[in-house]
């Protein structure tokens, strides 16, 4: 009648074997300890209300192997992890008369080969059969008949990382029980003497497989069999008389299996009835040259490194990387094909899980929608990339954590060439990045989204870092973008018609907006506290989209993004957008997600339908390039560098050019050769009654 029957604390590393404790406060409290092992150990009659039978915190790791939970009456359940703890069951009972386990955030739960009175939730991963009613005696032995005679396992090993646990640190989890009574190992505490009566039973890891891949299943028969008869299909052809056979289904359908096991009196039969479906190959992991059919069971399966090719299909189920970089491609990846996008659907049963500070993954070419939390779930210093994804359609009670994204102390992440369009969440932003995340938007279109508390489109705070580069950001509920505590880079962006308006003024946050088109910019509050070089050629005009009200973002052949927008941006030593040719169509990129290709190219070059004007770099030091052009030839245009004050320092006569493109290097210095301070300058290009201005940085 202790108040605690076992307490471990401080990193220890115990091993405890055939221990009872009964009819105290709490079972076992276990604190902050590396690895505890407890073999054959029984926790019976506990009953502390406020107590749980067996409860772990403090980031703690422990196996229990053939120990026996029953009859414990503690309010805090048989089990309860906390603080990312890890508990791994193998041949265990827990009996507590359907009093369940539970478990905190980050905390972890395994069982292989163990007889449980509660339902456990699918993401513990439940391992090998569960199954209830073990037959226990008044001594918390096993009763003659009990299935749990002659079910546990000989020798187990597990290698996958769980949570934030890298099992390779402790070896993985495995033993080898070499004394036992019968063909295997008991379940629970004591292992019993009672030969186990002949039964047949079989289990199979997976009941969805895809054709022409390897199914392997277990014989949990019991008895002094002497034969077994596996019938596969259940056409009554044996197939194998191993005891532990593969097979493999060439077809597609649905497959009843039986086993008939036999010893020298008798025998029994076992069916399992409509057991096995039979898909078409859909998921490819090329890196093991395997087949599967369903992304959930691919990912489980990988090792780390691995690429999985998904082919066009509707894919509903939960995903998760247990901590594994993983490469998921859609056949566009392939093939540039933008059908596959569309044709190759995710729909989460809940949010897509991707923690436990991943080195890198990917994720390109899908559309995932109807997901009703949020939909990516970033954390734990993840590093990667998502491209090409749709996220259409989502919508459900977010909470906290944001709508489509949400990225917690994520490490680098970056999220290109995608689409937010049409989310419904009832809190939370769609894009929610937060704790020291860094993350990079580029090319990317966020529309439509509402919700009935929503904030805003983008969210950003938590000492994060996020640039934006070339997107759209448009006709969103609450803000466009929401900063507070956070460094915020805006390059060639359009943030347009959103309810409450293009950007809120956050406190703590360190702004750079360049080459943008922000709906009302100078009558936004956190005008008037931006310095001049943290912004710059931000216009205020209407974007100029095709059609908006039909979901067509791209730029009609007259708007005044087009060409605007910069290849290369360099503020205080750090590049943030250094782009090749080739990832823009036209004299230099256009502001927004989509670039207008409507342009026509002559033996002269680029014809351009306005003047523009860009230089690069941008802040500079010592000199700076500027490109310009006119729809007109260049008979008597002049190129002119003012300072603050208004007064000229620089000018460049362009005479007679056949030639609508031209560009200049200023080198800082005004018309006498003398060096320019510091600051700001506004570069002017006039030519017939036509003129455009461009602000440069000076820094030194």
């Amino acid at each position: 009648q202790a108040y605690r029957g076992l307490a471990i604390y401080s990193h220890s590393n115990p091993l405890i074997e055939n221990c009872e404790f009964v009819d105290n406060y709490s079972g076992a409290y276990i604190d902050g300890v590396t690895f505890a092992e407890l073999n054959n150990c029984l926790f019976a009659e506990n009953y502390g209300l406020f107590y749980s039978t067996f409860e772990l915190e403090g980031e703690s790791f422990c196996l229990l192997r053939n120990c026996t939970i029953a009859n414990n009456t503690n309010g805090g359940g048989s089990l309860l992890c906390r603080q990312i703890s890890f508990a791994f069951l193998v041949n265990c009972i827990v009996a507590n008369y359907g009093v369940p386990a539970e478990s905190y955030s980050w905390s972890h739960y395994r069982y292989a080969a163990c007889s449980l009175d509660y339902e456990i939730a699918e993401e513990e991963n439940v391992m090998l059969n569960t199954d209830w009613n073990c037959q226990l005696a008044e001594d918390y032995s096993l009763e003659v008949g009990s299935p749990g005679i002659d079910t546990g396992l000989a020798e187990f090993e597990y290698q996958e990382d769980v949570g934030s646990f890298t099992l390779e640190y402790y070896d993985g989890i495995s033993f080898n029980i070499e004394n036992y009574n019968g063909l295997r190992p008991d379940r629970g505490y004591s292992e019993s003497e009672i030969a186990a009566p002949l039964q047949s039973y079989f289990y199979v890891d997976e009941d969805n497989v895809c054709a022409g891949s390897p199914l392997q299943f277990q014989d949990y028969s019991t008895g002094d069999i002497i034969d077994l008869q596996w019938d596969f299909e259940n056409d009554g052809i044996i197939d194998s008389n191993e005891q532990y056979p593969e097979h493999i289904y060439e077809e597609e359908g649905i497959y009843s299996v039986s086993l008939q096991v036999t010893d020298e009196n008798g025998s029994e039969l076992f069916l399992e009835a409509d057991l096995i479906t039979v898909t078409s190959q859909r998921v490819h992991n090329i890196s093991q040259d395997i087949w599967h059919s369903e992304i959930s069971q691919g990912m489980n399966y990988a090792e780390a490194g691995d690429t999985l090719i998904i082919n066009p299909g509707i894919y509903q189920e939960n995903l998760d990387f247990h901590g594994k970089p993983l490469y998921l491609r859609s056949l566009f990846a392939e093939t540039g094909d933008e059908s596959y996008i569309d044709s190759t659907i995710i729909e989460p049963l809940s949010r897509i899980i991707i923690d436990d500070e991943i080195d890198w993954f990917e994720i390109e070419g899908f559309s995932i929608r109807n997901c009703p939390e949020a939909v990516m779930w970033i954390r734990g210093g993840a590093n990667g990339k998502i491209s090409y994804c749709r996220f259409d359609n989502n919508g459900g009670y977010a909470a906290t954590d944001g709508g489509v994204f949400y990225i917690k102390d994520g490490g680098d992440i970056e999220i290109d060439h995608c689409r937010l369009r049409e989310n419904n969440y009832t809190y939370g932003e769609f894009i929610n990045v937060v704790s020291d995340s860094q993350v990079k938007v580029s090319n990317t279109e966020i529309s439509h989204n509402t919700g009935i508390n929503c904030d805003s489109a983008i969210n950003c705070g938590g000492s994060s870092f996020l640039q934006i580069s070339g997107c759209t950001i448009s006709d969103n509920e609450g803000w466009g973008i929401r900063p507070y505590n956070c460094e915020l880079v805006l390059l060639n962006t359009i943030i347009y018609n959103c309810e409450d308006g293009a950007i809120s003024d956050g406190n703590s946050t360190d702004y750079l907006i360049y080459n943008c088109d922000i709906e009302g910019f100078e009558d936004l509050s956190l005008y008037d506290h931006l310095a001049n070089d943290e912004y710059g050629y931000v216009i205020e005009t209407e974007p100029g989209f095709t059609d908006p009200e039909v979901f067509d973002y791209t730029l009609s052949d007259s708007s005044a993004c087009i060409n605007a927008g910069t290849a290369y941006f360099e503020y205080n030593g750090t590049i943030y957008l250094d782009l090749a040719e080739n990832e823009y169509h036209d004299f230099a990129p256009d502001i927004g997600a989509y670039e207008n290709y409507n342009v026509g190219i002559d033996e002269e070059g680029i014809i351009p339908v306005r003047m523009n004007m860009i230089n690069y770099p941008n802040p500079f030091n010592p000199q700076t390039t500027i490109l310009f052009s006119t729809p007109e030839n260049m008979e008597n245009a002049e190129l002119s560098i003012y300072n603050i004050k208004g007064q000229r320092v620089k000018s460049f006569k362009i005479q007679n050019s056949k030639f609508k493109t031209q560009k200049v290097v200023w080198a800082g210095k005004d018309d006498s050769g003398r060096e320019v301070s510091s600051g700001v300058y506004l570069a002017r290009l006039q030519n017939k009654g036509r003129s455009i201005s461009r602000r440069l940085l000076l820094l030194k």
